[in-house]
């Protein structure tokens, strides 16, 4: 059984005992003033085909929750996501945060670049566990379901290196 919901697998929880967490502010701005939101990703497959929020990891945490999880625990320079966004958002002040007419600001999708790495580095990490011989199950699912859409998308462009483009146009398969 996966139970869902729990504090500890989000690294960006709400503290009332520090108002002055720059982290929580310079998100929750970027969220009011632009719409950008910076939560847990939507998409539960991680990048797979399977929903690896119903795939357990380990006692009552699923694939997805340690996937959130490492995203915010995994270290890269010696820094965590939060501790590399303390370090990042006092530099990007000076910049405009944006609107909703223009969410994409340099400030915006450096902040956004930042969470990207961290989630690959999770990703990648999911990955390594689930080759160990005492891997869990569901990380072990994670890692043959990507190579299994690695393969996929292996095959795909060979299958396609027959046609040119005329061909392709036309609809000659």
């Amino acid at each position: 059984m996966v139970y869902r919901g729990q504090d500890k697998w989000n690294p960006f929880t709400a503290s009332t005992s520090d108002p002055n967490d720059i982290v929580l502010k310079e998100l929750a701005d970027l969220a009011y003033l632009t719409g950008k939101n910076f939560s847990p990703p939507k998409d539960r497959r991680i990048g797979t085909l399977t929903d690896f929020s119903r795939v357990e990891y380990a006692k009552g945490q699923s694939v997805y929750d340690r996937y959130v999880e490492m995203t915010g625990t995994i270290k890269l320079g010696g820094l965590t996501l939060r501790q590399r966004l303390e370090q990042v958002i006092p530099r990007l002040q000076h910049l405009p945060p944006g609107d909703r007419d223009n969410p994409d600001t340099p400030r915006a999708m450096t902040i956004g670049r930042i969470f990207q790495y961290y989630r690959d580095a999770a990703k990648a990490q999911l990955r390594i566990e689930g080759r160990r011989n005492n891997a869990p199950s569901g990380s072990k699912a994670f890692t043959n379901a990507i190579k299994d859409d690695l393969e996929d998308r292996r095959d795909l462009l060979r299958s396609r290196k027959n046609f040119n483009l005329e061909q392709m146009i036309k609809g000659r398969q």
